[in-house]
């Protein structure tokens, strides 16, 4: 991340550095949890293959009701506040790593910087993961009616493999959604800007650039994200993935691959205005 900064002494610049980081990530746990009904009904919508109208009628006609849409909450926090630290220690060092400039790193290196501190994000919350998929798998607490529930099932399906299992979907995931917004952000909302003569970090251009960069980067992501969700709800300890994609295709073909575009589509938006709003107070001109 590039900053611009009166004082250039090494202290002032780690300290941006760092605030910056921690707001970015804040911003986006922040706006996970609004979007999570969203998740819920994408999940449920990848591994039913039920219509959105009929999962939220089922949840309508029951006594937890919409409250279902929030199945996981707590562990999306305890998962983000293991993580979010994690990801900002390994990001800085990532960064250092890949540019002797730290001031100034290519974008692609720093999705790849920011990608690979996700990854040890993933490595240590991977097992909660797993634990919240299939909670939100089960809105009605049909199957899990508590948490507990859930870590049972998850130790006697997967035992050891529920440390990575689905880990490289979730990695390969995260580096579409950070091209997403470096995208966006980095390239086509400066051509907007210049374009259409718009004042910097506009809001025509922030959301104008959100709606484009997530249509094509929402399509790359919707086919990996069902598989995701699949890897991480119907896998059991001798499970090979490709039984589990040649099952999504078998019941609904290709199309099965494109469920939960939608949400994601919604999600990808609402995430990158959000970053693009908070880099912009924090005065930040690359992610």
């Amino acid at each position: 991340m590039d900053f611009s900064l009166n004082d250039d002494t090494e202290e002032i610049q780690k300290y941006q550095f760092n605030r910056t980081c921690y707001a970015l990530a804040t911003t986006k746990l922040l706006e996970g949890i609004v979007t999570y009904p969203l998740e819920v009904l994408k999940v449920n919508r990848q591994l039913s293959l039920q219509s959105y109208k009929t999962i939220l009628n089922e949840l309508s006609t029951t006594k937890q009701q919409l409250l279902g849409l929030y199945r996981g909450l707590s562990l999306y926090a305890v998962i983000s506040a293991i993580s979010v630290p994690l990801k900002g220690l390994a990001y800085s060092r990532a960064r250092e790593a890949f540019s002797a400039d730290v001031e100034r790193v290519g974008i692609y290196r720093q999705s790849f910087a920011w990608t690979t501190s996700s990854a040890v994000g993933f490595a240590a919350t991977n097992f909660l993961e797993a634990m919240r998929m299939r909670l939100m798998s089960d809105p009605l607490r049909v199957q899990f009616p508590k948490v507990s529930d859930a870590l049972v099932q998850v130790k006697e399906t997967l035992g050891t493999r529920s440390f990575f299992i689905g880990f490289q979907t979730s990695v390969i995931r995260e580096y579409v959604k950070i091209l997403n917004y470096v995208v966006s952000h980095e390239k086509i909302q400066p051509f907007l800007e210049k374009k259409l003569n718009l004042q910097k970090n506009s809001h025509i251009s922030i959301i104008v650039s959100a709606l484009a960069g997530s249509s094509v980067f929402s399509a790359l992501i919707t086919p990996i994200d069902a598989i995701r969700t699949r890897l991480y709800i119907l896998s059991e300890s001798a499970t090979k993935p490709q039984s589990l994609i040649k099952d999504l295709f078998k019941a609904a073909r290709a199309k099965g691959f494109g469920y939960g575009f939608t949400p994601i589509f919604i999600s990808s938006v609402s995430s990158n205005i959000a970053l693009a709003y908070c880099n912009s107070y924090w005065r930040v001109t690359s992610y």
